[in-house]
């Protein structure tokens, strides 16, 4: 399934805007039913976009090595049932992933939800 991003000029990243995080999820949910309400790797990969986040950055964000959050967004394994809810949390309300990230002591590069801010965190 295509999920719907930005380019940014400045540095090449792509990240997504809240509107295009909005329909990702819609585009999403057609798919959902026939896995019984395990999250879906576009979600995760979704998410990480929606706020300019590397695997890494992620990973830190909710206690799991790279390597597993990969494994989540290729749907090689799926997150735990705590993991789940947290996740499912962080999408739902943005402010809690907010919240989780600074906790972590991870920044959220596209917080303000502009390329700008985001292009003026990597100098």
């Amino acid at each position: 399934m295509e999920l719907v991003a930005s380019r940014c000029d400045a540095c090449g990243e792509d990240i997504t805007r809240g509107s295009q995080h909005d329909e990702n999820l819609r585009r999403l949910a057609g798919r959902k039913p026939a896995y019984d309400g395990l999250l879906m790797g576009e979600e995760l990969l979704a998410l990480r976009r929606r706020h300019g986040l590397t695997q890494q950055a992620t990973s830190r964000i909710f206690g799991k090595s790279r390597h597993t959050f990969s494994r989540y967004e290729a749907e090689v394994t799926y997150p735990d049932a705590t993991t789940t809810l947290l996740l499912r949390l962080a999408i739902e309300q943005p402010e809690a992933m907010k919240w989780l990230a600074d906790q972590a002591a991870v920044p959220l590069p596209s917080w303000n939800d502009s390329l700008e801010s985001h292009c003026a965190s990597d100098t």
